[in-house]
């Protein structure tokens, strides 16, 4: 098979349903985009090599919900066009983030992923809910 586009859908993530699928792709398209990755928003004051990234440490702590949102790579889908992604990957020998790029936030039900054990059972609990 010699595809455009190609699609990952990661296994490790259970929650993804046919309707995110389906809404990344269109969203791909319609923003003619080389290469997407979904991202999962996380609101809490965050530090990077001991630097506040989303507020100031003089200042007086902001509430979560007013702060800068954190977007943490989730991989539960991504999306790469052929021909940007291995010009990157012959260039530089990867091409991930390759082209016109651009991140798309999805839900904590859709972003869960299992690494741990602890991963598995909060997602078995999830789906008797949801």
């Amino acid at each position: 098979i010699q595809p455009d586009v190609l699609v990952q859908v990661n296994p490790v993530c259970p929650l993804v349903t046919g309707r995110d699928i389906d809404k990344i792709i269109h969203y791909f398209l319609n923003k003619k985009l080389d290469s997407l990755i979904t991202v999962r928003e996380e609101r809490f004051q965050a530090f990077c090599d001991d630097k506040p990234v989303n507020f100031d440490i003089n200042k007086k702590l902001p509430r979560t919900q007013d702060i800068f949102p954190i977007l943490i790579c989730a991989w539960p889908i991504c999306i790469w066009r052929k021909e940007p992604f291995m010009n990157g990957y012959e260039k530089k020998g990867h091409a991930i983030f390759s082209g016109k790029l651009d991140l798309y936030p999805v839900s904590f039900f859709t972003a869960l992923k299992i690494s741990y054990e602890e991963d598995f059972e909060l997602a078995e609990k999830l789906m008797q809910i949801i």
